[in-house]
């Protein structure tokens, strides 16, 4: 608690990769012992965010989501499981997962995130606009979503964050002026 409060300017990368590795041993663990596949989903959340997207999906692979009643833990699995095919960068696999989970439940904005970023990812912008937009339809904030595109941006090569940065800011240029500040401090650093 006082590192993500007080202390948080020692809460260093490093620190925090192994803090949510913990984490999610912990909740791989739990899943082990009760067998509740919630568990699983926040396992592979937290394997995600310590850069260990293979272990998450290996986690994902021994759930039967078929078998599974409630229809927002099928959602949940397939819309976890697609982020993860989308760290392996697994597209079509990550596309599946991700429209599997829209069909499961639609009213829900974290499948439409996904498939927002899959296609932002592999420059199919303009769908994945449109997929964003359905989000904040759904609940998401656009303060989210703008942080998704800016960590996708960023990450992005050079050519592609062109391409991204052209598209942003025919869309709406005033909303997406980080595109032009935020690239020239980038590439100094």
């Amino acid at each position: 608690m006082w590192l993500v409060s007080a202390g948080e300017r020692y809460f260093t990368d490093q620190l925090r990769i192994a803090y949510h590795r913990l984490e999610a041993d912990f909740w791989a663990g739990e899943f082990e012992r009760t067998r509740d596949p919630w568990a699983i989903v926040n396992a592979s959340s937290l394997y995600r965010k310590c850069h260990n997207a293979s272990k998450a999906d290996v986690l994902l692979k021994g759930v039967a989501i078929e078998h599974q009643k409630s229809r927002k833990l099928r959602s949940a699995l397939c819309t976890t499981h697609g982020g993860v095919k989308r760290d392996l960068r697994q597209w079509n696999e990550a596309l599946h997962l991700g429209e599997q989970a829209h069909t499961i439940r639609q009213a829900d904005y974290r499948p439409c995130t996904l498939l927002g970023a899959i296609h932002m990812e592999t420059g199919n912008y303009l769908l994945g606009q449109e997929w964003y937009e359905k989000a904040v339809e759904r609940g998401a904030t656009e303060d989210a979503v703008d942080q998704d595109l800016r960590h996708i941006y960023f990450r992005a090569e050079r050519n592609k964050r062109r391409e991204m940065r052209g598209f942003l800011l025919s869309v709406d240029p005033v909303r997406y002026a980080w595109v032009n500040a935020k690239t020239h401090q980038h590439q100094r650093g």
